[in-house]
């Protein structure tokens, strides 16, 4: 999430929306941008100001730099941490908003960008606070993360009811291992929940149990994605499956259309996907990394049979140069926003605009083959 850094001047955080607008109605659901407060401003939630003075009575508020100008999250919900931090939580014009439920997960993949940690509510507390504020608002997209959102059942059952029932036209993607989902009762109790816009997107990130199990780092792991997909389509919910390419499974690309045409009919959509170079994957780099223009042989040939089997799929995470250009119609900009950017050399290429540009978390680790196109 995009992270802004001040002063803090009281040691309390709050989440609410930000504005600028004194007559913003409740106060108590508002932070106040304001360069420099009054006494009349009052009963906000929070305040954000280029003053070093808070109104009475006031818990939480931040001072930010002069030259920091953070305007354009107007309406946005932020918190105010006690550390000093603005985060912003979920941006009205960005269609990648997510609830982070924890932290934990019942499988260590070699390549995830989030390494997992014990389970700290203050991620549960974080999503009602925004769920909160989102009431009687026009919600078009939502997802639900982690970790793994569904360890944690109650919390996860919680807040997937109230996405789909305060916000029932809204599109919403459950982002899961598919261990949990092996359970009939388990999928059952979540389908019965979901709307016909909620998609479950499964990750499989090898077609035989040996390569899965080995990339997830847990004997058994393939069998549980399996029985979930299986368990999920008898429930008739929306399935996406999403395999990450890396040097330990690359070489299955070939070969890959043919299995899930011929296993997985009933899943709606495939995702093939880079890595992004974080986390545990920036730890075992030397294992996971592989330049993308190495597997471009693999990966055309998984469109070309992909195309043959009439299999939806889409390309995440790639940029246009380093793909087969069979494969551009298939990319997709998925990169959320504010972790994404294009570099120098980009501003050259003629289809920078389509192109889904580079993580910036990735700490400068991308393709060699990285060039301006010239059409």
């Amino acid at each position: 999430m995009r992270t802004y850094s001040g002063e803090s001047l009281r040691n309390k955080g709050c989440i609410g929306i930000l504005t600028k607008d004194t007559d913003s109605i409740p106060r108590g659901n508002h932070i106040l941008y304001k360069d420099n407060l009054s006494m009349s401003d009052f009963g906000f939630r929070g305040y954000v100001t280029k003053d070093s003075k808070l109104p009475l009575f006031s818990k939480s508020g931040l001072k930010i730099p002069n030259e920091l100008d953070i305007t354009h999250h107007i309406d946005d919900i932020v918190k105010i941490s006690a550390d000093g931090k603005i985060y912003v939580l979920w941006e009205n014009s960005c269609s990648q908003n997510a609830l982070y439920l924890t932290d934990a997960c019942n499988v260590n993949c070699i390549m995830c960008p989030q390494p997992q940690k014990q389970h700290d509510k203050i991620h549960i507390e974080t999503a009602r606070s925004v769920l909160d504020l989102l009431v009687r608002k026009k919600v078009e997209h939502m997802c639900i993360t982690g970790g793994e959102p569904t360890l944690i059942r109650s919390n996860f059952i919680e807040i997937l009811t109230r996405c789909t029932t305060e916000h029932p036209d809204a599109s919403l993607q459950v982002l899961t291992n598919g261990q949990t989902f092996s359970e009939f009762e388990f999928a059952k109790r979540c389908a019965e929940l979901s709307t016909p816009k909620t998609c479950y997107c499964v990750s499989m990130h090898g077609d035989t149990p040996l390569t899965h199990d080995l990339i997830v780092q847990r004997e058994g792991a393939f069998s549980k994605v399996h029985a979930s997909l299986y368990n999920l389509s008898k429930l008739n919910v929306g399935i996406e499956v999403r395999f990450v390419v890396s040097k330990l499974n690359y070489t299955r690309l070939p070969g890959l259309a043919e299995f899930f045409f011929r296993t997985y009919p009933f899943v709606h959509h495939f995702a093939i996907m880079g890595l992004e170079m974080t986390g545990c994957a920036a730890k075992n780099a030397k294992e996971v990394w592989i330049d993308p223009t190495e597997y471009r042989e693999e990966l055309d040939k998984f469109v070309v049979e992909a195309e043959r089997r009439g299999i939806n799929f889409s390309i995440y995470n790639h940029q246009l140069c380093v793909i087969p250009v069979r494969a551009w119609k298939y990319a997709k900009k998925s990169i959320s926003d504010w972790k994404c950017n294009h570099i120098t050399m980009c501003n050259e290429c003629m289809v920078k605009d389509k192109c889904g540009g580079f993580f910036t978390t990735s700490n400068n680790l991308i393709s060699e083959g990285i060039h301006p196109v010239c059409l």
